[in-house]
């Protein structure tokens, strides 16, 4: 029998995205920047004309071998290797995209248009355009458009079939044909660059032109308009400017920017391909034929920051900066003609990198193991292999715990394992590798020890966890068993402060947590976790064969709501809710159940922070032990060196928190939550049957699936024998794609929603019986 089955239009949902590294500045007087070039076998060709992002947030790449549309993962191509049946057999310069969905495609050889709805390429329509080579097209106020190349301007009203050529002269009254850039300003005056020709103002209502002449203004190549008005003009030879009130009578007024030989912080170089303005740092963003000059000051035409090609990663890989678009989410991006295309980076505030160099230096490594901030840039840091240091990352001052006036007494220790202050008594405690724990008073300047050689019942000096609990009890995890030191300062073995022998008295201690109820949870290696109640003195145990995910628990920490989340060694996170007697899986991370969480900790707003060897989510937590809200962090490919240390958190000033590694310290901003995620696009970029993807199917062939181009149609249809169907979806943030969590669902056949990451894109489907899904 043959049947048919209707999927509608499938839903996808982002729960979190990334926010990208970024390396402190801490003593240059311009921001790092950083350069990492799109793959280069996502480029149908190396040489790259005019970016552009449409209203969707695809980046459009015009190429010398076709035109790719790039969705931060990889990039499909128009043209000479087609997906949509019409060749270009052209160079692409340009494209700009109209009210009606349209995107015109500015070629050597003429004008095409692809309807992206229905995924169509239309060419020799425009016959009156056939062989311009187009430079420019500007999609105007009610659907005019606007054309610019070397047979001159031309304009199509939003009610007309054709183009009509636009005739003006320049100042010595010659045509002016070779036009390279356009741009309008907010007094309906259409600015014009003529290569070898000038510059011009057209004023639309008066249907006239007016030439701003000099030996400059008639060197005219690229325009651009600022947010506050300002019109600048790169030339071909004479560097940039900036007009002064243009549309004053006289002569045009300027000002000026140039190369100037030996000047570091001068304009780079005077031949100039685009200008785009980069407004949350309020720069001036310039490409040439030698690099990349940003301008910091525009009253100070020797406040540029220069880059040229480099050997290092992250630097500019090629000298021709063609062209510069800032995208939707304040990424700035660089066309390069013949180094294809590269995302910049720009130091914010997302979140530090501070690698600790005085440390590196004075003891070759800047591994911190444990950490406690106590204020005003102060630090206190196990560092692994060297004891224990104060350091101010203000200052850089270091000061060794052998060279301490209070601590120098100390025994050696190869590392501190933790570190806590007492809310009771204000002091602090160190765990140790292997000299037990240290108690300093900072204000009596008193240290004292406790290890087994004054509590004989102390069976390990290596000290993993401590924990003060809400009634003033000290909990110590060992390798070799539980302690506590009790409010009124006495010393217990677990079964003593119990009353009664537990199984857990050569348990290895990784971490110790107390919930706002006031009972204790231990993690251990090998025996799952312990739950204490403080009130009565019983416990539980949670194993893996009793309400726990895994025997072998990393760290534990207990949030607002009551919840304990506990990470595990290679099972992923879990949580139990107060309501509930047994630990869950939490499935909100893709993946997380195949690597080791090192630290659970949580911030001063309430939001939860867990780390992996080289990642990092944030989440609020609802009383259901649901994550919501989720942020990711992976550190980027210049940064593989680091990873994260078991167990190494702190809060920080500013409501930041900590996390300690193999080459120093991250610091992140705890309430950047980002509201607005899910704002973000969602686009579905592919769809295929039986493999074949829909836009390369012959078009008959396709109508019967959709009329429209996947990531526009409302339903597609699929017959008996074309049930094995996969579609690929992506997110339009371009900051970190790799980053990026999905979750979806299919109405009518999953039960829960699916969780993805950005290298799993997609979802497939097969054997579906006969309906109607969404």
């Amino acid at each position: 029998m043959h049947r048919r089955f209707l999927i509608s239009r499938f839903f996808i949902v982002c729960i979190g995205f990334v926010l990208s590294e970024i390396q402190v500045v801490a003593a240059e007087s311009f921001p790092q920047v950083r350069f990492t070039p799109l793959p280069s076998d996502i480029l149908p060709s190396n040489e790259v004309r005019k970016l552009y992002q449409d209203s969707d947030g695809y980046i459009w790449i015009p190429t010398y071998n076709g035109l790719a549309r790039y969705d931060g993962y990889g990039a499909i191509t128009y043209g000479m290797r087609d997906v949509s049946n019409g060749l270009f057999n052209t160079f692409v310069n340009v494209v700009a995209e109209d009210h009606d969905k349209n995107l015109w495609i500015g070629t050597e050889h003429g004008l095409f248009r692809l309807d992206k709805v229905s995924g169509n390429i239309v060419a020799d329509e425009y016959p009156e355009l056939a062989d311009c080579n187009i430079a420019v097209i500007l999609c105007d106020t009610g659907n005019g458009i606007w054309i610019g190349g070397d047979k001159g301007l031309f304009r199509k009203n939003a009610l007309d079939r054709n183009f009509h050529p636009v005739p003006i002269s320049n100042s010595a009254g010659r045509p002016v044909k070779a036009v390279t850039s356009i741009i309008k300003d907010d007094k309906l005056n259409l600015w014009i660059a003529a290569f070898d020709q000038g510059l011009l103002r057209y004023d639309i209502r008066e249907d006239r032109a007016y030439a701003c002449d000099d030996a400059v203004l008639r060197k005219a190549h690229v325009l651009a308009r600022d947010v506050a008005g300002n019109i600048w003009v790169g030339t071909w030879g004479a560097g940039v400017v900036r007009l002064v009130n243009p549309l004053a009578p006289g002569p045009t007024r300027y000002v000026h920017y140039k190369h100037v030989p030996g000047r570091t912080h001068s304009l780079l170089d005077d031949i100039i391909y685009d200008i785009e303005e980069n407004p949350e740092q309020n720069t001036i963003w310039i490409g040439g034929r030698s690099g990349l000059s940003i301008l910091h000051d525009i009253d100070n035409p020797d406040s540029f920051q220069n880059f040229f090609p480099g050997d290092n990663v992250g630097d500019l890989p090629y000298n021709e900066v063609n062209s510069i678009l800032r995208t939707r989410d304040g990424l700035m991006w660089i066309g390069l003609l013949g180094g294809g295309v590269c995302k910049v980076q720009t130091s914010g505030t997302k979140f530090e990198s501070d690698r600790l160099e005085p440390i590196r230096t004075r003891y070759n490594t800047s591994s911190v193991r444990s950490m406690y901030y106590a204020g005003n840039g102060d630090f206190w840091f196990g560092l692994l292999d060297f004891g224990l240091i104060k350091y101010n990352i203000r200052s850089g001052k270091i000061v060794d715990y052998h060279e301490h006036p209070d601590l120098k007494s100390l025994p050696y220790t190869s590392t501190v394992n933790t570190i806590i202050r007492r809310s009771t008594t204000g002091e602090l405690y160190f765990g140790t590798q292997n000299a037990g724990i240290w108690v300093y008073n900072e204000t009596q300047h008193k240290v004292r020890q406790i290890n087994h050689f004054n509590q004989p019942n102390f069976l390990d000096d290596c000290v993993i966890a401590l924990c003060e609990d809400t009634h003033g009890n000290l909990w110590i995890g060992s390798r070799l068993g539980i302690y506590v030191e009790s409010a009124d300062g006495r010393f217990h073995t677990a079964a003593e402060w119990l009353g009664y022998a537990t199984p857990f008295d050569q348990t290895y201690v990784f971490d110790i947590c107390c919930d706002k109820a006031g009972d204790v949870w231990i993690a251990s290696n090998g025996q799952g976790i312990l739950h204490i109640r403080t009130a009565d003195g019983t416990w539980r145990q949670y194993t893996r064969d009793n309400g726990m995910i895994s025997d072998h628990v990393y760290c534990l920490q207990a949030d607002d709501t009551g919840c304990i989340w506990a990470g595990t060694f290679a099972d992923g996170l879990a949580v139990r809710i107060p309501s509930e007697g047994s630990f869950k899986a939490v499935s909100a991370f893709p993946n997380l159940e195949n690597k080791g969480i090192g630290n659970i900790a949580r911030d001063e707003n309430g939001r939860m922070w867990i780390t992996t060897n080289n990642s990092v989510f944030s989440f609020s937590p609802d009383s259901l032990g649901n994550p919501e809200h989720i942020n990711t962090y992976i550190i980027s490919a210049d940064m593989q060196s680091f990873f994260f240390n078991r167990n190494a958190s702190a809060q920080v000033d500013y409501g930041r928190i900590a996390f300690g590694g193999s080459n120093g310290l991250m610091i992140f901003t705890g309430n950047r939550t980002q509201p607005h995620q899910t704002r973000l696009p969602i686009v579905l970029t592919d769809f295929k049957v039986h493999n074949r993807s829909l836009r390369t199917i012959p078009a008959r062939e396709r109508s019967r699936i959709s009329l429209r181009d996947i990531d526009y149609t409302d339903a597609v249809t699929l017959t008996h024998d074309r049930n094995n169907f996969f579609i690929e979806f992506s997110m339009l943030s371009y900051a970190n794609p790799r980053d990026h969590i999905f979750r979806y669902r299919l109405d009518g056949f999953d039960k829960e929603y699916v969780t993805a990451d950005s290298h799993h894109r997609f979802a497939s489907y097969s054997n579906l019986s006969p309906g109607t899904y969404t």
